[in-house]
């Protein structure tokens, strides 16, 4: 039996989870999340959220599942769906998983890099052909508080005015009321629970494969 340690709370691997237990039924899978996203309200959360209503955003862009989480808990504040929220804006996403959360609230996604990182949103960033110079344009970055400047630095380089709106925050596990679009108790019974920091130390001596992933 293969013991396999992962980086992530249970009911954010669900997917993974059944990954490796269709790989190997017999697999003994443990869990010690380091971190835990917690959503923060921006202090200019209102005037952008009526920015966004008024539709002055060309591009809306996400680079996690956590900012889609965090952006969600925001517009629900407000009495809004995020397809309300962001109205006719375009909508770029990092990689698969954050274009399927957004796809789940509603919303279609006209951009998601091959490469899934923010360079590679960069790098393979499609300009509009209607538009000689995207100056004038406003993006609008959804990220975390420690986020690094490398999309909102390469589509400023562009051209574009590249606004950042900061949703959420990475706090050690367990943080109260983290985001999540999972109840846990749903997650698979076989998933068990996290471990405490010393319990996964303990358990690295008899595991077989350390995954390391995301928070």
């Amino acid at each position: 039996m293969t013991t396999y340690l992962i980086t992530r709370p249970p009911a954010k691997a669900t997917a993974l989870t059944s990954a490796l237990l269709e790989q190997d039924a017999e697999a003994k899978l443990l869990y010690a999340p380091i971190l835990d996203p917690v959503g923060t309200e921006p202090e200019d959360w209102e005037e952008v959220a009526f920015a966004l209503i008024r539709g002055e955003f060309s591009w809306v862009t996400f680079t996690s599942v956590n900012g889609v989480l965090g952006l969600d808990t925001l517009a629900q504040g407000l009495g809004q769906s995020l397809v309300e929220l962001l109205g006719t804006a375009q909508i770029a996403a990092v990689g698969r998983a954050t274009e399927a959360a957004l796809v789940e609230r509603g919303l279609l996604v006209d951009f998601v890099p091959e490469t899934q990182s923010a360079a590679g949103m960069v790098d393979e960033w499609l300009i509009d052909e209607e538009w000689d110079n995207p100056m004038g344009e406003t993006i609008l970055a959804v990220q975390g508080t420690t986020a690094s400047p490398t999309l909102e630095e390469g589509l400023t380089d562009y051209g574009y005015t590249v606004a950042t709106l900061p949703v959420y925050d990475m706090l050690p596990y367990p943080a109260a009321n983290p985001l999540t679009d999972q109840n846990p108790a749903e997650t698979d019974a076989q998933s068990g629970s996290a471990l405490t920091l010393g319990e996964a130390v303990t358990a690295l001596a008899t595991t077989d494969v350390l995954i390391a992933t995301s928070p």
